[in-house]
């Protein structure tokens, strides 16, 4: 969700999102969120590895989506529209377009 709301984006900012989820995925391990949280909350238990897995799958496409030529964008939300929440796929679009100089992406997408 956060990744989406960015309104504007550099190809290098986009860069970093891609190591910030790298490194919540790795620190996301069941084990070491368990170890972490059991003497404060003892009956608690890990989040699901397979959880852990399809957020990293999800925000790591929509990262790399950005990186698509502008078609291929459009193309793209159109085959995966059911996939993801309609305000994520349209932030892709004006995310691009404000930081596009090719006018007929803005005015016909």
């Amino acid at each position: 969700e956060g990744f989406s709301k960015v309104p504007n984006c550099s190809t290098e900012g986009r860069s970093l999102m891609s190591m910030d989820l790298a490194t919540l995925f790795h620190g996301l391990i069941p084990e070491t969120v368990h170890a972490e949280v059991v003497d404060d909350y003892p009956s608690i238990s890990p989040p699901p590895n397979a959880c852990r897995e399809e957020m990293m799958r999800y925000v790591d496409t929509f990262v790399k989506v950005f990186y698509f030529p502008n078609q291929d964008i459009i193309d793209w939300i159109t085959v995966n529209w059911g996939e993801y929440h309609l305000d994520h796929s349209l932030s892709l679009i004006t995310s691009k377009s404000a930081g596009s100089k090719d006018k007929r992406f803005m005015l016909h997408g």
